[in-house]
């Protein structure tokens, strides 16, 4: 954002070691980062940005409601707001030896538990949502829907074969369900 123009450089993450990363990537730029929850509000000054988004972040926050309207009182009247996530339905999709399944309900929206999610070795308790409560959640607050993207397959990765993979991730898995979605709303 900063090759890109941008005056100011600010962060929320509840990690403190991607506090240390984003630090060190912004090094000799001056950011403004926090430590916190982004369900929280720590004070960040109120219509003052043009842009915020999140890149596979928002979907960590306990309370999505919270969390969209403190965005939206960060906005300045026309700001947007950007984020991606996993698509709603891709965590309930399971893969075994190829064969691609729904497990459990896309319609029952809680904390999923996952004992080893994307390689990691501690437990991860990750809320899920539908597209509908993401949607209707920004409207509630204010937002104007500009743009809603389910990821497809690049046309670049046409010569790779399309190798059956069980993992959480996999080429086998994008070219069937979109493995993330991406939300543009702006702050009328």
């Amino acid at each position: 954002m900063a090759e890109k123009g941008a005056d100011e450089l600010w962060g929320v993450d509840l990690s403190q070691n991607q506090i240390a990363t984003a630090k060190e990537t912004l090094k000799g730029l001056k950011p403004k980062l926090f430590c916190a929850p982004m369900e929280d509000d720590i004070g960040i000054t109120k219509k003052h940005f043009d842009l915020v988004y999140s890149i596979y972040a928002i979907g960590w926050t306990t309370n999505l409601f919270a969390t969209f309207k403190l965005i939206h009182s960060y906005l300045k009247s026309g700001g947007y707001f950007i984020f991606s996530w996993d698509h709603p339905l891709y965590p309930h999709l399971k893969s075994e030896s190829g064969r691609i399944y729904l497990d459990g309900s896309y319609q029952q929206e809680k904390a999923m538990t996952y004992n080893k999610f994307k390689g990691e070795n501690a437990p991860m308790f990750i809320p899920t949502r539908k597209m509908s409560t993401y949607i209707n959640e920004l409207i509630k607050v204010g937002f104007t829907i500009e743009k809603v993207i389910e990821s497809d397959v690049s046309e670049s990765f046409d010569l790779i074969d399309d190798e059956v993979s069980d993992r959480y991730y996999s080429l086998y898995k994008a070219r069937r369900f979109p493995t993330t979605m991406i939300i543009k709303a702006r702050k009328l």
